[in-house]
C-alpha cells in the first residue's frame, strides 16, 4: 500500500501528525474468455454471441464484478474515441 502522512493545524499554530496507509488490491489476472462469435443460420436468423468468464479462476482484484461493457474501439488506439455499445449487469 500507499502511506501517506496527513498534518492538521489549528489556528494557534499547534499541529499534530498521522499517518494512514492505503492498501491497493492485486492486479486481476487469469480472466480467461471463452468467445462464441456471432453468426447466421439459414434464412438469415441470427444466432447469439456469447463471452463466458470463469468467475472462479480470476484472482486479484477487490471482489465481485456485477457490470459489463463491450466497446468499440473505431479501430484505433485508445484515444478517446472509444464507443461504449452496450452495457448491464452480469445476468
Amino acid at each position: 500500500g500507499i502511506t501517506y502522512t496527513i498534518r492538521a493545524t489549528a489556528a494557534n499554530g499547534c499541529s499534530d501528525d498521522t499517518t494512514q496507509t492505503i492498501a491497493q488490491p492485486d492486479v486481476i489476472a487469469n480472466v480467461n474468455a471463452t468467445v462464441l462469435e456471432f453468426g447466421c443460420t439459414t434464412a438469415n436468423n441470427p444466432d447469439d454471441a456469447t463471452i463466458t468468464i470463469d468467475g472462479a479462476a480470476i484472482t486479484g482484484g477487490s471482489g465481485t464484478y456485477v457490470i459489463y461493457e463491450f466497446i468499440n474501439d473505431q479501430g484505433t488506439v485508445a484515444t478517446g474515441d472509444d464507443v461504449v455499445v452496450q452495457t448491464g449487469t452480469n445476468t
